[in-house]
């Protein structure tokens, strides 16, 4: 693993920057503008106060996990998580819309502000964690595959099924 302060990615190559391996930041990491910034395979990058992205993050196989109270999410880039996790005594502020291949694992607080969350891919997702989770805008969009809860979720504003299956049980349902 490696550990770093802060990261500032700002690149030009048309194939991005892709991450050896586990990466921990203490503070931030930031992706410029016109940089691409792969997650590699397995993965799984710690961030601790802020994630900025204003040009495109690409998650692969990889986890990012937010450990920092708060931690931010901002920019106006484009971000293709795989897995990604709020450590248990963490918050996450999301400033900007995520789309999400993998699994969502909240094991603290999410703060949607407004900004929409799509799951979409062809692997199956999980949403799960400590307690129901809250999303603003909640989007099904899987080519294949499905989502499974394995907490409660209530939507604030609005749940766009384009396609997909949400797999739920008796006492963990969308509301």
């Amino acid at each position: 693993d490696s550990y770093f302060t802060s990261m500032i990615i700002s690149n030009s190559n048309s194939s991005g920057v892709s991450i050896p391996k586990s990466w921990y930041i203490e503070k931030s990491l930031y992706i410029a503008e016109g940089s691409e910034l792969k997650g590699g395979n397995e993965h799984i990058h710690t961030i601790g106060e802020s994630f900025t992205n204003k040009g495109t993050y690409s998650g692969e196989t990889s986890t990012i996990v937010f450990n920092g109270s708060p931690s931010v999410m901002g920019g106006m880039g484009t971000n293709n998580f795989h897995n990604l996790r709020i450590s248990n005594g963490a918050e996450l502020r999301l400033y900007n819309s995520i789309h999400i291949s993998g699994d969502f694992i909240c094991n603290s607080t999410f703060s949607a502000l407004g900004r929409s969350v799509t799951f979409n891919g062809s692997t199956p997702s999980v949403i799960s964690g400590t307690s129901a989770i809250i999303f603003d805008d909640l989007e099904l969009d899987k080519t294949s595959g499905s989502i499974t809860l394995s907490v409660p979720v209530f939507i604030n504003n609005s749940l766009t099924l384009t396609q997909g299956i949400i797999n739920t049980t008796s006492t963990n349902l969308i509301t």
